[in-house]
């Protein structure tokens, strides 16, 4: 959202040395071109289903420019295509 500032919890560079990075108020992956200064995309949100975050600590990119996520309070890795489209989830809450 335009103007709107966010608070930045984990970041990573894309092969196209875009800014991958999770902001924490919107719970959303943003892809960010820091030549343009332009958001390119940013896909996700707050929630327990495929696609959605709960206080995710990190992330990374792969060599094939997929988006890997720590979704910490979800108990999972989640991995994206460089679209933003869900690809696989896998994990759970261990036993206490």
């Amino acid at each position: 959202e335009k103007g709107k500032d966010e608070c930045i919890t984990a970041a990573s560079v894309d092969l196209d040395n875009n800014i991958v990075m999770f902001g924490h108020d919107s719970h959303q992956i943003i892809i960010f071109d820091p030549i343009s200064r332009r958001i390119i995309r940013r896909f996700g949100g707050r929630g327990s289903e495929d696609g959605r975050f709960h206080c995710p600590q990190s992330l990374c990119v792969d060599h094939l420019n997929r988006i890997i996520v720590c979704d910490t309070l979800n108990y999972r890795i989640q991995m994206f295509d460089h679209q933003g489209n869900h690809l696989l989830s896998f994990g759970s809450e261990g036993l206490r």
